[in-house]
């Protein structure tokens, strides 16, 4: 059983290198055989997923998550290549409504959280990415970083996403020019 770990864990770093020199095509050929040796290859599950999307194979990428996340879907870091997916391919409200589950599956998952902000900030709506740090607040109240960003998050969402403060606010201004 060892040997095959072994054999796993090379092929994943093959896969690594291949990936990093942009030949995804190989990169999957060579994750698939590291999860078919072993396929409690967490790193291998997640890494497989993004080798698709990065080969232009969207809907293999997106089928690869689903099924990951329908065999543990308590895992955040599925939920969050499954979001990053739709957010590369722009379709917003489908990443965040990832966002939304993974962080009521895995409630811990804190780059669930900085995703949400970040995904519904790009959406428009402060007032949302401002709740998602909060309920990350609620539950860890000493993550100093967390409440940074939070205190921040006004200036933070005019100056990255131009966004004021009460984002709605800004977006009636702007139709009403």
């Amino acid at each position: 059983e060892q040997m095959f770990i072994n054999f796993a864990v090379a092929s994943a770093q093959l896969a690594q290198l291949k990936a990093m020199d942009k030949n995804y095509e190989e990169a999957i050929r060579r994750m698939e055989i590291a999860l078919r040796l072993d396929p409690t290859l967490k790193a291998g599950t997640v890494l497989l997923g993004t080798y698709f999307m990065m080969a232009g194979q969207d809907q293999k990428a997106i089928d690869h998550y689903v099924e990951a996340i329908r065999h543990e879907p308590t895992e955040g870091e599925y939920w969050l290549r499954l979001a990053r997916i739709y957010e590369f391919k722009d379709q917003l409200p489908f990443a965040l409504q990832n966002l939304g589950e993974g962080i009521r599956l895995a409630p811990d998952a804190r780059a669930l959280y900085i995703d949400a902000f970040r995904v519904a900030a790009r959406s428009g709506d402060a007032g949302k990415a401002k709740d998602f740090l909060r309920r990350w607040l609620e539950r860890h109240p000493d993550d100093q970083e967390m409440r940074n960003i939070f205190d921040n998050a006004d200036r933070l969402l005019e100056d990255e996403f131009g966004l004021s403060p009460d984002g709605a606010a800004k977006e009636a201004k702007a139709g009403s020019s």
